[in-house]
C-alpha cells in the first residue's frame, strides 16, 4: 500500500488556502448589502386576536387532477400519447 506524502503541494496548498478563502467570502457575504423585500406593516392587536384573514382563492380556480391534467397538456399543446411529460 502506498503511503501518502502529506507535505506535497497538492495537499499543502488547499490545506492553507480553504481557510482563508472560505473567512473572505464570509467576511464579504456580511458586508454586501442584499436587495431585500420591503417588510409589512405590523398590526399589533392586544389580546388574543380571533380575525381570520380571508382566502386568496380569487385568483385561481380550484380544480381536480383530471381538470388540472387537461388543462396543463391544453396550454403546452401536447398530449398524453405523445410525450409530453417533460
Amino acid at each position: 500500500m502506498r503511503q501518502i506524502n502529506w507535505r506535497h503541494p497538492k495537499y499543502v496548498i488547499p490545506a492553507l488556502l480553504y481557510p482563508f478563502t472560505f473567512f473572505f467570502f464570509y467576511l464579504v457575504k456580511d458586508t454586501v448589502s442584499w436587495a431585500k423585500e420591503p417588510e409589512e406593516e405590523v398590526r399589533v392587536i392586544e389580546g388574543i386576536d380571533f380575525t381570520i384573514p380571508e382566502p386568496h382563492l380569487n385568483k385561481k380556480q380550484i380544480e381536480t387532477k383530471m381538470e388540472a391534467l387537461k388543462s396543463r397538456f391544453q396550454k403546452k399543446g401536447t398530449t398524453l400519447q405523445s410525450g409530453g411529460w417533460m
